[in-house]
């Protein structure tokens, strides 16, 4: 968090790797606090996949559920993999446009 805006209940984030036209400023709503794997309680829980430019990318393992937005778009409940119940996370489609685990639930 580069700056908190409480008036707003909004966030600016610092985003490494972010596009160009990346917008950084994010509501408390679509905020999720980050708590690291504690490998000696859960050494079985899979980590981010690390890849070559050292960035970090979670896997999906599967869709759960799925909701019409306010706005027409499709949001889908995912689970992430090596990661429980308490990590799932509702996703726009285009955030998961081309996985195996959209693929599997349509």
């Amino acid at each position: 968090v580069v700056k908190a805006f409480p008036e707003t209940s909004t966030y600016w984030l610092d985003v490494p790797n972010a596009p160009v036209n990346f917008c950084f400023t994010f509501h408390a709503s679509q905020l999720k606090r980050y708590v690291e794997n504690d490998w000696e309680l859960f050494p079985g829980r899979d980590g981010p996949i690390t890849l070559a430019d050292e960035s970090k990318e979670h896997v999906i393992d599967r869709v759960l559920d799925e909701k019409k937005g306010h706005s027409g778009g499709w949001w889908y409940l995912v689970r992430w993999k090596g990661y429980g119940p308490g990590d799932d996370e509702w996703l726009q489609r285009r955030e998961v446009e081309e996985t195996i685990a959209l693929d599997e639930w349509l």
